[in-house]
Parts: structure tokens; C-alpha cells; sequence
């Protein structure tokens, strides 16, 4: 069976279930048994869950070229060790990954991306302003800066971390930069709107998402904050006659939009657009965290599992988990 197929997800693989499916692996050691004998142990995964494997009949020739990031098609089943599911895989081999499609292996946005952009398309054709129109129509006319823009992840843990995440968090900040200006009509509307859509334009290089959700190396040694002002000033650098002190700003914004130095902003929000894109940032990411966290609940729970990002339990309410 390979992924053209669309088989059953490994989400809704039970104990016990037999597997044949093609497999992304995210981790891969190979070890000793006591008495000397090889074995490897696997993390796999699809867009739906991940799970660890174990091969106990390694073979050099046949299993030892096999890397991270490589697809494999994996027959055996579903066990059970510590009290947590784990595949004992009987056969496997690399598979082509010639027609192998990267989102039946991550997790991707549940939001339809092209409607998506529609909205944000539609929000950014409202700027008058020559010099902000010129900076958001150049990026628009990118295709590569499209392609990236539309993969990326929002976080690698925290919030939107999936395929598409990234246009996601966009999307529903832009939308509250729009309301906000609506609400507070002394609020510079087109500096807000589009300091929004640059907030995190350091992310769509800051990650790896071809393979795996993960940092890549200039990604972990600058960051999205110092890499979307790079991106932001040689975007503007390219229109004559930019104003400094509106880059300035829209620099500003991007570094300071974390809030607080102690979450990794170098600034602090420092006029009223900045600070207001750092709490429709902290309210988006923050609104996923919540969600995420009510649905770890089992049935009858009155309370979540206990969210690392969040720093806490979420109450569920009178013994019903959320949907």
C-alpha cells in the first residue's frame, strides 16, 4: 500500500491493528540488544500522529542507508509497551518518494489556504499609501515568498505549528488589525494592517518544513524577529524613495511584537500600533494554546491534561470535555 493510496491514518490505528502503510521517519537509532544483536528503534509518522517502531531483525544491507527524513514503507503491527502504543515492524524498506505528497506525512491547517489569502489579498488592497502599497505588492507578486509564506508553520510546538500555519496566525491577526482600526478610528489603519502581515515574515525562513517541522540552523542562530527586519528593510530597499522613519516603525514592530523582553523581544512596544499587534499576536497564539489544551480532555474530565505552554490546567466545565 503506499500514501497515493490514502490509507488508514496512524491516528486511527487501534492495538493490535495490522499495519502496511508508507511512513515519514522523524527519528531513527539503531542499537544493541545485551547479547550483542542490532535492532533499530523509529519514530514514525504521518499528518495525523506520530508513534515509535522497533525493527528486531536489523539487517545491514538491507535497513542500514535508511536516514531521517527518508520515506518507508513499514508492514507489522500495533503493540503496546509501558502502557504506550508501539509498532513492532516486520518488514521495511524505503519507498519512492517520487509521488509522495509532504502533507500526508505533517500535519497541515484545517483552514482552506487559498480562501485564506483571499481575505488577507483583500485586506492589503485597501492600503493607499504608495510607499506601503508598493512593499506589500512586491511581496504578493513573489511566487517563492507565496509558496514559503503558505507552508510554513506558525511555531515548531506552541501554536499553529502545522503546515499553513503560519498564513493562518496571519490571517486572523490581520483580520484583527481591521477591527481594531474600526473600534479605535485614531489608530493609523494601513501602518497597522501591514505591520500585521510582516510580524512573523521571518518564520517562513526561520523553519525546515519539507521533511520535518524544525528550526533550521539560521533559523536557531538569528530568529524570526532579526530575520523579518532583514526581510522588511530589503523589501523596502527595492522602492524608491521609501520614507525612513516608516521603516523604522515597521521595523520596530516586528521586533518588539513579542511584548516583553523575557519572551524574546529586544523592545518593548514602544507607540500604540506596535503594542496593539503584540496583543492580537499574544490573543491568537494563545486562543490555539486553550483550544488544543480543552481537547486533551477525556470524556467526563472537568478539567484539561496539563498544558507546558500554557503554564496550567484548563477547566473543562461540569464534567464534559470539549469537542
Amino acid at each position: 500500500m503506499t500514501a497515493e493510496n490514502k490509507p488508514e491514518l496512524l491516528g486511527d490505528l487501534d492495538i493490535g491493528a495490522d499495519v502496511d502503510h508508507v511512513f515519514l521517519v522523524t527519528d531513527i537509532q539503531k542499537r544493541s540488544t545485551k547479547d550483542g544483536t542490532p535492532y533499530l528503534t523509529m519514530l514514525l509518522r504521518d499528518r495525523s500522529d506520530s508513534m515509535k517502531a522497533v525493527l528486531w531483525t536489523f539487517i545491514e544491507a538491507a535497513h542500514g542507508d535508511i536516514r531521517k527524513g527518508d520515506f518507508v514503507h513499514v508492514t507489522g503491527s500495533i503493540g503496546e509497551y509501558n502502557n504506550q502504543p508501539q509498532m513492532k515492524v516486520n518488514r521495511l524498506e524505503k519507498a519512492p518518494d517520487d509521488k509522495i505528497s509532504i502533507e500526508d506525512f505533517l500535519p497541515v491547517t484545517p483552514q482552506d489556504r487559498a480562501k485564506l489569502w483571499e481575505k488577507i489579498r483583500f485586506l492589503l488592497n485597501e492600503i493607499h499609501d504608495p510607499h506601503l502599497r508598493a512593499l506589500v505588492d512586491g511581496l504578493l507578486g513573489d511566487e517563492k515568498f507565496i509558496d514559503k509564506f503558505s507552508r510554513a508553520p506558525a511555531a515548531v510546538v506552541k501554536h499553529q505549528p502545522y503546515l499553513g500555519g503560519l498564513l493562518e496566525h496571519t490571517h486572523n491577526c490581520v483580520r484583527m488589525a481591521k477591527a481594531l482600526s474600526m473600534i479605535y478610528p485614531f489608530v493609523d489603519r494601513e501602518l497597522l494592517v501591514v505591520g500585521t502581515f510582516l510580524h512573523d515574515v521571518g518564520k517562513i525562513d526561520e523553519y525546515a518544513y519539507d521533511k520535518q517541522i524544525e528550526f533550521t540552523t539560521v533559523g536557531r542562530l538569528k530568529g524570526h524577529l532579526v530575520m523579518g527586519v532583514e526581510m522588511v528593510r530589503r523589501a523596502a530597499g527595492k522602492i524608491d524613495g521609501f520614507p525612513e522613519e516608516l521603516l523604522l516603525k515597521l521595523e520596530h514592530m516586528v521586533l518588539a511584537h513579542h511584548g516583553r523582553l523575557e519572551w524574546g523581544s529586544p523592545v518593548k512596544p514602544l507607540f500604540l500600533e506596535a503594542n496593539l499587534l503584540h496583543f492580537m499576536d499574544n490573543m491568537d497564539a494563545k486562543t490555539f494554546m486553550f483550544r488544543e489544551a480543552s481537547g486533551t480532555g477525556r470524556p467526563g474530565d472537568e478539567w484539561s491534561q496539563y498544558s507546558r505552554s500554557l503554564e496550567r490546567f484548563v477547566y473543562l466545565g461540569d464534567g464534559d470535555a470539549a469537542d
